[in-house]
């Protein structure tokens, strides 16, 4: 009997201690989960909180408390994050901890209203965890959407530049013929004495010139128009075109401008940006009232974006209105080419288009805030120049001489061309191949030759220019360009260039260097 009152006791004994060892054991294993879901919670950025059962708070981090005013610890989710008992966000959270609770991953997104009316994008995200618990963070995704849509922004606006530059490529071809043929018909004694002909002709001139102009457009949306780069003092530059824009305003309208740095430099075309702030100016104009203000503004960009993958010194350059501003649908296409808001006829849906790829073809960006009621701002990021680093390149020394060859796929172009030099005393060949290009270097020892950037489809004009100096070395090249996404390299060859459609004038102001005993060119 007592053997067995022993044994019981023993028995008993042991028991209690698995017991209190178990009990240890837990408490232990509770302690360590509830330390890691700590150190998850304040490591997360934005809002994080572990939520019970209840959906009530067990643990949250810091960043709650800007919502909650106090403690979370013990409150209902919704009421922690100040979340208003009516709004969509009650639903999105109750149906996120729904799914977490009965033991599944979920996430939503939620848009929320700030006091000052703009839109942020909140990220929530929960995932079970044990003991019937559940984790949830909230964050802002607003940056990162933006981001995102950029992104998707400027890989379509490529695409349709790209679209724009090869129609424009092929029709300045057809254009350049079509002038050119007119030009010379312009001199017939036949059209001189016929006044209606000549009128006729004069007219026809009129009409590709225009055609011209908006093939410049498109190309300037494929940034493929060639730049004439300077150095240029942003401050001068602006003071400059100061009279064009309060013309462009009209009466009643005033414009501003705050450029603290007067000393500030720029690479880029003088002419182009002119054009750029001009445009925006009188886009301004149809959107403010008849007392409306524009402020034109260049402050250094203290931190670049990381969408835009620039590297360097830039400076800010904003185009100000107060007008009508834009809904956030007109905003996400404002720089695509061909989209436009006016009326059939009104635009071309170029202007902005073209703002954006002269910015980026200078090697900066271009973005544009707006707000319905609040106005428009356009901003122009440009890359700053430092005289410092600039050296002035020698060109090299041409030999004398009245041999040209031209180089181009398009026949009736080529032809053209060589007609316009030999109509001048120029011993003009033409190629319409790289081949016969090259073996007309080799056998007619050309001192220029005119070739198109894009010629050939084996090899382009750039790599046609390498192939014939190899050749003869002194050779002077002009390249013709209607569409190239080679014009820095163009520029880094030191080489001349020619937008097409050109006239015979610009053809002979551009050989005048290189031709000997010329005076009738």
């Amino acid at each position: 009997m007592t053997a067995v009152v022993v044994v019981i006791v023993v028995w008993a004994l042991s028991l209690a201690v698995i017991a209190r060892l178990v009990r240890q054991r837990s408490l232990q294993e509770k302690k360590r989960r509830e330390t890691l879901m700590r150190a998850l919670v304040e490591t997360s950025s934005g809002v994080a909180l572990v939520f019970d059962a209840k959906r009530r708070v067990v643990i949250a981090n810091d960043d709650i408390r800007r919502h909650s005013g106090g403690s979370a610890t013990g409150r209902p989710v919704v009421k922690a994050l100040g979340v208003a008992d009516d709004s969509v966000a009650v639903k999105v959270l109750d149906d996120v901890m729904a799914a977490v609770l009965a033991g599944d991953s979920s996430a939503a997104e939620l848009p929320d209203e700030e006091d000052d009316g703009s839109m942020r994008i909140l990220e929530i995200e929960g995932r079970p965890l044990e003991g019937g618990q559940g984790f949830l963070h909230v964050s802002d995704a607003t940056e990162r959407r933006e981001r995102a849509m950029r992104s998707a922004q400027s890989e379509r606006m490529e695409a349709l530049g790209a679209l724009a530059g090869g129609l424009a490529h092929d029709f300045n071809n057809l254009l350049f013929v079509t002038l050119g043929n007119l030009q010379l018909m312009a001199t017939n004694d036949v059209v001189i004495n016929d006044e209606k002909l000549s009128k006729f002709v004069s007219r026809s001139v009129a009409a590709v010139e225009r055609g011209a102009e908006i093939t410049k457009s498109l190309l300037a949306v494929a940034r493929s128009q060639p730049l004439e780069e300077s150095a240029v003092t942003l401050a001068d530059l602006v003071k400059g075109i100061l009279p064009l824009v309060r013309q462009a305003l009209g009466a009643g309208r005033t414009v501003s401008v705050d450029i603290p740095d007067q000393s500030v430099q720029l690479m880029l075309d003088a002419g182009r940006l002119s054009s750029c702030i001009l445009n925006l100016a009188f886009n301004a104009r149809d959107a403010m009232g008849p007392n409306g203000s524009l402020t034109i503004a260049a402050h250094r960009v203290d931190e670049l974006d990381p969408s835009w993958g620039l590297t360097g010194s830039f400076i800010r350059l904003s185009i100000a209105d107060d007008g009508s501003g834009m809904s956030d649908e007109v905003v996400a296409r404002a720089f695509e080419p061909f989209f436009t808001t006016k009326k059939p006829g009104s635009g071309t849906g170029l202007g902005l288009a073209t703002v954006y790829a002269f910015a980026r073809q200078t090697g900066g960006t271009a973005t544009l805030t707006s707000r319905l009621g609040a106005g428009t701002t356009v901003s122009l990021v440009l890359p700053i120049h430092d005289p410092s680093d600039a050296e002035a390149a020698s060109a090299p020394r041409r030999r004398a001489g009245r041999r040209v060859v031209v180089a181009d796929d398009e026949q009736s172009l080529a032809e053209l061309v060589a007609s316009w030099l030999i109509d001048v005393g120029v011993d003009a060949r033409f190629a319409t191949s790289p081949k016969s290009a090259l073996d007309l270097v080799e056998e007619f020892a050309p001192d220029v030759l005119v070739s198109d950037a894009n010629f050939g489809e084996e090899i382009d004009g750039i790599e046609l220019a390498k192939l014939a100096k190899a050749i003869q070395p002194d050779l002077a090249v002009i390249f013709m360009t209607g569409y190239s996404s080679s014009m820095r390299t163009l520029q880094e060859l030191g080489e001349r260039t020619l937008a097409k459609p050109f006239s015979r004038d610009d053809l002979y102001g551009a050989l005048m260097p290189y031709l000997a005993e010329a005076s009738d060119v």
